[in-house]
């Protein structure tokens, strides 16, 4: 069996995009402003129709709670671990379900406002100062 080629990582400069975006505001259809300033159609037309923010970098799902939310568990965490207490995955549930109940905000792609373990995967991706520990058949997470 043939082994996957990783997906390519495309790099456009974000003021090439502008500049495109602006062309097509000007009157330059998408294909055309695409070829001149050598970007993928797809990747223009999501910008210049709103699909996809003018400014965003990367691929995949932004963060459901936005940084300063998600600054909070982080905290959280990080003073827990400082004072001995380090936090298991169903607390770190719990604790960002409860962020959100009082701010009244509805996480839609949680179920009943409660994350789920891929968020708990990607949580600790964009936060490498908190990693998981497992002892004794239970999973915590604490300071790196």
């Amino acid at each position: 069996m043939k082994a996957k080629k990783p997906a390519k990582k495309l790099r456009h400069s974000p003021a090439r995009i502008r500049r495109a975006i602006h062309a097509v505001r000007e009157g330059e259809t998408i294909s055309n402003a695409a070829k001149k300033f050598n970007l993928p159609r797809t990747t223009l037309h999501d910008r210049v129709t709103g699909k996809v923010a003018p400014d965003s970098h990367g691929r995949g799902f932004h963060s459901v709670l936005g940084k300063e939310t998600e600054a909070e568990p982080v905290k959280w965490i990080t003073n827990c671990t400082e004072f001995g207490f380090p936090i298991d995955k169903e607390t770190l549930y719990c604790g960002v379900e409860k962020v959100l109940k009082d701010s009244g905000r509805i996480a839609p792609l949680f179920n009943n406002n409660r994350p789920s373990d891929r968020w708990i995967y990607g949580f600790l991706k964009r936060h490498p100062e908190i990693r998981q520990k497992n002892q004794n058949m239970s999973t915590e997470l604490v300071v790196a």
